[in-house]
């Protein structure tokens, strides 16, 4: 017995009959550069702050436990093959370091059942499964420890 979603891809069509169109790694990495980039947009529009372009890319579910990773790791984890993808992947920026001048984008991966690119999120046209979120977003700063620190510990 053939699953619908192998039946899919042998017959070459989508949930909603069109074709299924590849996406290879190459492309799905070029749109995830777009769709952080965006994010980081989104954010300094909203929040009125500046956003630092080195990212750490933070992954919730794809059945896998809570990850960070740097974003050429996150596109090797998310990518499944250039036929199936997480339906949708909400995307938004959720922390600023100012002193190490960084920023974390958090990726949610919804738990429904991957399928092809036409079958995703992609709204607006282009963004696959990717949808732009926001998420309470948390400033921090690091603060160096004073040479003197010593004195100021309680025995």
């Amino acid at each position: 017995m053939v699953s619908w979603r192998c039946w899919r891809i042998i017959t070459g069509l989508s949930l909603s009959g069109r074709e299924i169109n590849p996406l290879t790694k190459e492309e799905f990495r070029k749109l995830f550069e777009k769709i952080i980039e965006n994010a980081a947009k989104n954010a300094e529009l909203i929040f009125k702050i500046h956003v630092p372009r080195t990212f750490h890319i933070e992954i919730i579910g794809a059945g896998r436990p809570r990850r960070i990773l740097p974003p050429d790791k996150a596109v090797d984890d998310l990518f499944i093959n250039e036929y199936i993808f997480w339906k949708i992947i909400n995307v938004g920026l959720t922390e600023v370091n100012t002193t190490y001048q960084f920023s974390i984008i958090s990726l949610t991966v919804s738990s429904h059942e991957p399928s092809p690119i036409e079958d995703t999120w992609n709204t607006p046209m282009g963004n696959g499964p990717f949808k732009q979120v926001v998420y309470e977003l948390k400033i921090s700063k690091h603060l160096p420890i004073p040479k003197d620190f010593e004195k100021y510990l309680m025995p």
